[in-house]
């Protein structure tokens, strides 16, 4: 009966391959005979050092093997195969005309599977070789299952290494995080916020520079805060409205290195900029209703940040952007809120009085760009001209100092000590520092009063050329600049942005 091959680990359309070691021909080609009939295809070799051969290049599945033969022997043979490390398993039936106890222990202790004395039944060698087949199918599968079952184990404790790594690691990111949210403190206000990042970025990770930028709804981008940059006027015109740096950097969502900006032409004046400012990356700072970029330079010392550095320093970047978001949502229901305050103050005025207030915040904020006032100052400057310049004090304080209480921020404290200290003549309990913003505001609301009043009397007077409002006008001004503290250069500035060419711009009726 032909042999059937065990499919599930045998393909069954290839029959069995039986290599046949043996000097005599004669037993060579009445073993190939016996053994076609049942099912095996039968390869053959004449001595031991060729069938070692046959066996490498073949790769049969059983062997039968004759003790005696010429240039190596049987039992040499047998030794040969076992030490092979392609198929050190392979079933081996050795035949002989030795019959003794010791013939047979001999070659079953150099390797053999099982042991035929000649002459032998045809029938019972096929036999022997079929349950060999079967053994050595079973025995295949079994070192199979078990090479697989080593490699999953190995792939199991590998992704338990690496999950342990990565655990450890995010461990570390949300502690490292987590204790920068504490020192960062609650501060609603984000100039304050991107100064105390920036801080702690620079004492984390020793970098030579850093910079946050931010966009506004209207397309202008603000420097928030800046360490170690020469010239941070310069990278605001990098991320305005239209430019393509500010949405491919938030697009690819990461860290990018200003190098990679230099392979798009449209961007490498962007990218000669910032390598320039000693900047050599730039991350988004993504939160709901807020646009913001993080860009940082390399370490003082040593080589450049690392792959877990840079992993540490995003995880920061996402828990600031949405510290830094809820900060820019105060200061819109602030903005709003002042808004409505200065509405309320200023109801009993007419519409002249409005555009004059605008016309003079615009005019402050000129003269806070010309005297580099920080933007904290510049915001609190413009406030204060938009709110307190036709207000009534007593009332706009009341306001003031009741939203102060409410908010708590550092941006509205401020706005009401500067406002307090302007209506005071200057004779704080705690002077206001620098003094410019001070001045400007002082300037300011003299020239918005004094145009008022000028308009009221005779509206033609307030015109450019108007001389007898060009003459009050700058009359303010210089009282207000001939208070003591104010250099050469801090009253220049103010007396160009109120007064150029001797008289206000036209105000319409």
């Amino acid at each position: 009966m032909p042999v059937t091959p065990n499919s599930q680990w045998r393909d069954a359309s290839r029959r069995p391959v039986v290599l046949v070691i043996d000097d005599d021909r004669r037993v060579i080609d009445l073993l190939q005979i016996a053994l076609d009939t049942h099912g095996f295809k039968v390869i053959s070799a004449c001595d031991g050092d060729e069938g070692i051969l046959v066996a490498q290049r073949e790769r049969p599945d059983l062997v039968v093997l004759d003790v005696r033969l010429p240039k190596r022997s049987g039992l040499e043979v047998c030794e040969a195969l076992r030490r092979d490390p392609e198929d050190p398993q392979l079933p081996i039936l050795m035949v002989s005309a030795l019959a003794d106890v010791d013939a047979r222990v001999q070659g079953l202790a150099r390797g053999a599977d099982d042991y035929l004395v000649k002459p032998f039944s045809p029938r019972e060698l096929v036999a022997r070789l079929q349950r060999l087949l079967a053994r050595a199918d079973e025995a295949r599968a079994t070192r199979r299952l078990g090479r697989e079952a080593e490699f999953e184990l190995r792939r199991v404790r590998d992704d338990a290494k690496r999950g342990q790594v990565e655990l450890q690691r995010a461990r570390r990111t949300h502690e490292g995080t987590q204790r920068m949210l504490e020192r960062l403190g609650a501060s609603r206000d984000p100039e304050q916020l991107a100064k105390d990042y920036l801080a702690q970025i620079d004492a984390e990770f020793g970098l030579a520079s850093s910079a946050i930028v931010t966009v506004a709804a209207d397309g202008v981008a603000t420097v928030l805060a800046a360490r170690g940059v020469p010239a941070t006027v310069a990278l605001e015109p990098l991320f305005d409205r239209g430019g393509e740096l500010g949405p491919l950097v938030r697009g690819l969502g990461r860290f990018v290195r200003v190098d990679e900006f230099a392979r798009h032409p449209e961007l490498r004046t962007e990218a000669g900029v910032l390598s320039t400012l000693g900047l050599v990356r730039v991350a988004p700072l993504q939160a709901p209703g807020s646009i913001g970029f993080l860009l940082i330079g390399d370490p003082e010392r040593g080589p450049e940040l690392s792959r877990d550095a840079l992993e540490l320093l995003t995880a920061w970047n996402e828990a600031f952007a949405e510290r830094l978001g809820l900060a820019g949502s105060v200061l819109a229901q602030t903005e709003s809120w002042l808004e409505v305050a200065g509405a309320w103050a200023a109801r009993d005025r007419d519409g002249t009085a409005d555009l004059l207030r605008v016309e003079a915040a615009g005019r402050a904020r000129e003269a806070c760009d010309a005297l580099s006032v920080t933007p904290l100052d510049t915001w609190c400057v413009v406030r204060a001209v938009r709110l307190g310049a036709l207000a009534d004090p007593t009332a706009l304080l009341a306001t003031l100092h009741s939203a102060g209480e409410s908010a708590a921020t550092a941006r509205i404290l401020r706005l009401i000590a500067l406002v307090e200290q302007a209506r005071e003549d200057w004779v704080p309990a705690e002077p206001w520092s620098p003094l410019a913003p001070l001045a400007i505001v002082r300037a300011a609301w003299g020239w918005a009063e004094h145009c008022e009043r000028e308009v009221g009397r005779d509206a033609a007077s307030a015109e450019p050329g108007g001389d007898r409002a060009a003459a009050t006008v700058i009359a303010a001004i210089e009282s207000v600049l001939a208070a003591r503290g104010l250099d050469p250069e801090t009253r220049e500035a103010i007396r160009g942005a109120f007064a150029p060419g001797g008289s206000p711009r036209r105000i319409p009726a």
